[in-house]
């Protein structure tokens, strides 16, 4: 496992972060919540089973996307810093 990987997994200490209750995330949350239950609540059992092996999957894809996604963005940062550092350009040559 990457270091990426072992920072995203919580491997390694990073600092918390608290959800808003303002904010568009814990708003999201919460309306999803209130849809699952009343979507659970109207359901036979066998189809909460199926319901519920639906939304784990959502939830691993989500977080394989995320994981991969934090991944790219210091990946992108780093080719960023490279470019910044080597300070290559196809048309013009610095003076000095």
């Amino acid at each position: 496992m990457g270091i990426l990987n072992e920072l995203y997994e919580g491997s390694i200490e990073i600092n918390e972060r608290a959800v808003l209750r303002n904010g568009e995330y814990y708003r999201t949350v919460i309306e999803a919540g209130s849809c699952e239950k009343i979507l659970m609540e109207r359901l036979s059992t066998e189809d909460r089973a199926v319901f519920q092996r639906y939304a784990d999957l959502c939830l691993d894809a989500s977080t394989i996307y995320a994981r991969d996604e934090f991944a790219f963005g210091f990946r992108l940062g780093a080719k960023l810093l490279i470019d910044v550092l080597t300070g290559r350009s196809d048309n013009f040559q610095e003076k000095g």
